[in-house]
């Protein structure tokens, strides 16, 4: 998996987890940012990229802390860059 595909994906799982722990459907979620139910889908499964917008709009909307959002892009990029064989 190439690094930019493995953070899609690390940013789509935690999307998941925060939805889910907020008790939100992926539909209450699109309707939140406005945005389709199949962009969250996508943005969940590592398929799709998303603004930096939309990303603060999901952030927003599911309460999730500036805390937890760096600690998010330390971890993914702490991850990638193993995965790669980096330190």
């Amino acid at each position: 998996m190439k690094n930019e595909e493995q953070k899609l994906y690390q940013i789509g799982e935690y999307v998941r987890i925060c939805r889910k722990k907020g008790g939100y459907s992926q539909e209450e979620l699109a309707e939140g940012v406005d945005v389709s139910k199949m962009t969250i889908s996508r943005i969940e499964n590592g398929e799709n990229a998303m603004s930096i917008l939309l990303f603060f709009q999901i952030v927003s909307f599911l309460d999730i802390s500036e805390e937890e959002v760096i600690r998010l892009f330390r971890n993914c990029d702490k991850e990638c860059r193993e995965a790669q064989g980096w330190r």
